[in-house]
């Protein structure tokens, strides 16, 4: 029996987080206003249960949420919302990878920098094409380890307003830094 791959391309996975955050806000608006919180929930809690059981797309769309809040339901959370995009990412959702894109250039312009970028490029069947995609996802799978980011473990957090700091952004930019050598390792092993 043939394995079947899952499309996470770029254009596949906007097109379904697209439709997801339609259904959600379609979902949303539908609830009579005495209906509205429990609406919420259950939406929210269907998503974060696709989200574990490896959705990419539910994934990104909780970084979404997180990040833009929703009335009095879900404060905005930016360190949720990078955990929740930066492991969409890792899985391998493109959709996550380019919204990535300024956060993971540095560190991409470091791994295309090294002397031997040749040699690790046709050993890993990198091209032009496929360079962020591949390098992005490599990274955002470092960044997952070094910060021990898991879906389980998010789910269970109580919802709390976290606003963009620098003392934030910090963390996730040293996990960036930490992940490089690692994946210029796993590409020249």
């Amino acid at each position: 029996m043939e394995e079947e791959f899952e499309d996470l391309s770029t254009d596949t996975c906007r097109k379904k987080f697209v439709e997801m955050r339609k259904n959600f806000q379609k979902s949303y608006a539908k609830a009579d206003f005495l209906a509205k919180e429990e609406t919420f929930n259950n939406l929210y809690d269907n998503i974060c249960i696709n989200a574990v059981d490896g959705d990419v797309v539910a994934q990104d769309f909780l970084a979404y949420l997180n990040k833009k809040g929703w009335g009095d339901y879900l404060p905005v959370n930016m360190d949720a919302s990078m955990r929740w995009q930066i492991l969409s990412a890792a899985n391998g959702n493109g959709f996550a990878i380019e919204k990535l894109t300024i956060f993971l250039s540095f560190a991409i312009d470091k791994i295309l920098g090294v002397e031997d970028i040749k040699e690790i490029a046709e050993r890993n069947d990198i091209f032009q094409e496929n360079y962020q995609y591949i390098l992005g996802r490599l990274l955002c799978e470092g960044i997952v380890d070094e910060l021990g980011i898991n879906a389980r473990d998010m789910i269970k957090e109580v919802p709390k307003e976290v606003e963009q700091t620098p003392r934030i952004m910090h963390v996730f930019d040293n996990a960036r830094e930490e992940a490089i050598p690692r994946v210029l390792k796993f590409l020249r092993s």
